[in-house]
């Protein structure tokens, strides 16, 4: 993409990842996009974007200006805002409102919110708990994989550290590497990823076993382009420092569980700077089971054979009738202990 640029920012590449507005040098066509998902920006300066809608090119050089125009992949706004954005000349750019040649009415003003809006409500929804885990294919330290056929009928922990050959990193990856069996045991596939490459990721992984005393066995994704990092939200745009040596963002310390149906039922960020605690993580995986399995929640610290808790929408006698004593601390605290369910 070393022939597109976007709003003439290239100190700072990852402050232009949710730029709309791009343009090619080579031919002047212009698109529109939402994501560069870590393309080399390195290119042309001759012309940067003064605003996304309704908006000019100016060439830095000779200072010349030109309209937008709407290229065939990038459609005009709705007729019902056109006439409202036609004075929005710079919206970008807060110099630009007070340049007596830029009118910006409060009709213009609001139809471009109302535009920006409606745009927005067409990208696709940010991830949650209960979403669909995105699909996708990659390379990985073991192969080429699609992540949704990786999973199958299992459950999956898919979670990405910042780079290879780091710190704390090989100690995380090594702690995974040496519960995966528990993990395992409980139907879980266990799934890495970092921005590095494949070739990086087997030679580290040597480095991994002999450091920690594991044996790596899962895959790690390679993901140098950050598409499926940008698609699960694994990137801190605050953190300046976690940047590769392109200026480009790292990935933070993400985990997502995601159950059988491919639904995410966890999900824990955690920064750069501070490792995970896999004994948790496999802790939450042993309470999303067990509710599954017997329709009780879980509380705090809570561990296999522990007590658990009644649902409120349960009445205490229907759970008399499928869990035999309950400990009922206030009528909406209700405990009880699997073992003592009824078959």
């Amino acid at each position: 993409m070393s022939s597109w640029l976007a709003n003439g920012d290239r100190s700072a590449p990852r402050a232009v990842v949710n730029c709309v507005i791009w343009r090619r040098n080579s031919d002047e066509t212009v698109i529109r996009r939402t994501s560069i998902e870590g393309e080399d920006l390195e290119g042309s300066r001759s012309w940067r974007a003064e605003g996304t809608l309704g908006g000019y090119y100016r060439n830095l050089e000779s200072g010349t200006r030109k309209r937008y125009i709407p290229s065939p992949s990038a459609p005009p706004p709705p007729k019902l805002f056109q006439g409202l954005l036609s004075p929005l000349h710079s919206p970008s750019s807060l110099a630009s409102l007070h340049h007596p040649h830029h009118l910006i009415t409060l009709s213009s003003l609001l139809g471009y919110l109302l535009y920006s809006f409606t745009m927005a409500q067409e990208r696709a929804a940010p991830i949650r708990l209960g979403s669909t885990a995105p699909n996708f294919d990659a390379d990985t330290s073991n192969g080429p994989i699609s992540f949704h056929d990786y999973i199958g009928n299992s459950w999956a922990i898919l979670f990405s550290h910042p780079d290879d050959f780091t710190p704390i990193c090989t100690t995380e990856l090594g702690a995974f590497a040496k519960l995966e069996p528990e993990f395992t045991a409980r139907g879980v596939k266990l799934i890495g990823l970092s921005a590095n490459g494949t070739d990086s990721h087997k030679l580290w992984i040597k480095d991994i076993d002999e450091v920690t005393g594991s044996k790596l066995t899962f895959p790690i994704i390679a993901d140098p382009e950050r598409k499926v990092a940008y698609a699960y939200d694994m990137v801190d745009y605050q953190d300046t420092t976690n940047v590769d040596s392109k200026g480009l963002a790292l990935t933070i310390r993400s985990v997502f569980i995601i159950d059988p149906n491919k639904k995410i039922r966890l999900i824990m960020s955690y920064p750069a700077s501070t490792g995970r605690n896999t004994a948790e993580v496999l802790r939450v995986v042993d309470a999303l089971q067990t509710t599954d399995k017997h329709g009780v929640t879980t509380p705090i610290n809570w561990l296999p054979g522990d007590d658990v808790v009644i649902p409120p929408p349960v009445s205490t006698e229907d759970a008399q009738k499928k869990f035999g004593e309950i400990r009922a601390v206030k009528p909406y605290l209700r405990f009880t202990n699997l073992n003592n369910k009824k078959e």
